[in-house]
């Protein structure tokens, strides 16, 4: 297989090969169209949250819970994806992002379930379905090693 050098500000030297960069980029596409679907979930809870707030809707405290670390567990997913990408591979045996993205995602889970309202609001399925998702996501990549 043939080399070649990249030369990017972040990566300054590092021979890569053809193959394996696409290979790389190729997976971290899939990654985020996976990770897009929870994200598209989360932002119409936000905004249906926000309207509700804006029209002066008691809202839970659990169900604002639920959003928050489920939002949180995204983010740590998509960062560490662009971490990979952007600034170094991860370590094989490294799970402190599987890890975290887990516990926040079991956070979530655990607020969504002790909200009392959920027939109500309408922003507490998407919270709860995105922090299914995320959970399985984590555990998904803790296994694929």
């Amino acid at each position: 297989m043939e080399s070649i050098a990249l030369k990017m500000p972040w990566r300054d030297g590092i021979v890569f090969t053809k193959g394996a960069m696409a290979v790389t980029v190729f997976v971290y596409a899939i990654n985020l169209l996976i990770l897009a679907v929870p994200t598209v979930m989360l932002s119409v809870a936000w905004s249906r949250l926000v309207g509700d707030w804006r029209n002066g809707a008691v809202q839970s405290t659990a169900g604002t819970a639920c959003l928050v670390f489920a939002s949180a567990s995204a983010l740590v997913a998509i960062g560490s994806g662009f971490w990979q990408v952007l600034v170094r591979p991860i370590a094989p045996h490294d799970y402190r992002t599987e890890v975290s993205g887990l516990l926040l995602s079991v956070v979530s889970l655990v607020s969504g379930l002790s909200t009392r309202d959920k027939d109500q609001k309408r922003y507490w399925g998407l919270g709860f379905a995105a922090s299914v998702w995320m959970l399985l996501w984590f555990v998904a990549t803790a296994f694929s090693y």
